[in-house]
């Protein structure tokens, strides 16, 4: 296969906002599906919701930040807000795309972190793409492809349906949806990790889900690597190796996420966004946001409202 090195960046648009995709104006609409076939690119963009994108049938590959992959049927891609990514068809592709607003994931906070894999498979994977050249996509088998295209039908009928109940039953499916998908990477990926140049790989990975997880909470990195079966001094050296970062500097970075979602796609006060992210009170959460962004939370807040409202 003869594939460009690198894809252009959509003249069109190069960022898609949740306004963009959201237009029905109900509050309760998180999630948005379709099919979309391609024969040539679709070319580089980000958005600031997250996506699931399913290859369905075809071939090509797919361009996720500097890095691109193998794109065919049953491959499971996972992209978070601020993503660059775009296609490439070998003939065609048909992709499943499922757009899921930040406020869905907030919502069914506790819900998602329940499921054993999530974190993998929304938070970790996407993180280590760009950190290595590490393939933890899930790929669906043939058999598994076609028992989820029946959610797909149903989301798709549920898109351009007028009854009055079908964002709950939207959110249903694609709940069900991340935790079928949830539950196979977390089953599939535990094997090819263990198999990787790195024998303590697979505990990382199970440490970064911990912190993920638990990133509200005070963390004991001791006790940690305890659970872990760990000395502290291995688990420290290692996690900085995987990760490419401490474990505080991590839990640090998945506070941040966290914050700033909340500071746009929630109107908590910023108390309490700092005591949701495991800050002890607002003004450790309000020195900690500028010495990582350089302007206040609210400051934050306010940009992204502005831009929400010029665009």
């Amino acid at each position: 296969m003869n594939y460009p090195d690198t894809l252009s960046e959509s003249n069109a648009k190069a960022t898609w906002l949740h306004e963009d995709c959201f237009v029905s104006g109900n509050d309760m609409e998180y999630i948005k599906s379709y099919y979309h076939r391609i024969n040539s690119t679709i070319e580089l963009h980000n958005h600031s919701f997250y996506e699931i994108n399913v290859i369905v049938e075809g071939s090509g590959r797919h361009y996720i930040e500097k890095n691109n992959c193998e794109a065919e049927p049953g491959t499971v891609f996972i992209l978070p807000p601020g993503i660059t990514h775009g296609y490439w068809a070998d003939g065609h592709l048909n992709i499943f795309h499922v757009l899921i607003s930040s406020a869905f994931m907030e919502h069914f906070h506790k819900e998602l972190y329940s499921l054993p894999g999530y974190s993998l498979l929304f938070e970790i994977e996407p993180f280590l793409r760009g950190e290595y050249n590490v393939n933890l996509f899930l790929r669906l088998e043939p058999e598994e492809l076609d028992s989820v295209r029946s959610i797909f039908g149903k989301l798709c009928s549920l898109q351009v349906s007028e009854y009055g109940g079908k964002e709950v039953m939207k959110d249903a499916l694609v709940l069900n949806l991340i935790g079928e998908f949830s539950e196979k990477i977390s089953a599939k990926s535990r094997d090819s990790l263990l198999l990787h140049h790195n024998p303590h790989y697979a505990v990382i990975i199970k440490g970064m889900e911990y912190i993920r997880g638990h990133y509200s909470e005070k963390i004991s990195f001791q006790e940690l690597a305890h659970r872990l079966n760990m000395s502290y001094s291995t688990f420290l050296r290692h996690f900085d190796r995987i990760c490419g970062k401490s474990p505080n500097s991590y839990l640090h970075q998945c506070r941040m996420e966290k914050a700033r979602e909340m500071l746009m796609h929630t109107e908590k006060t910023i108390l309490d966004i700092a005591l949701e992210c495991g800050y002890y009170d607002s003004s450790h959460f309000i020195r900690s946001f500028v010495e990582e962004t350089g302007i206040s939370p609210m400051s934050f807040r306010n940009s992204e409202k502005e831009t929400s409202v010029l665009k």
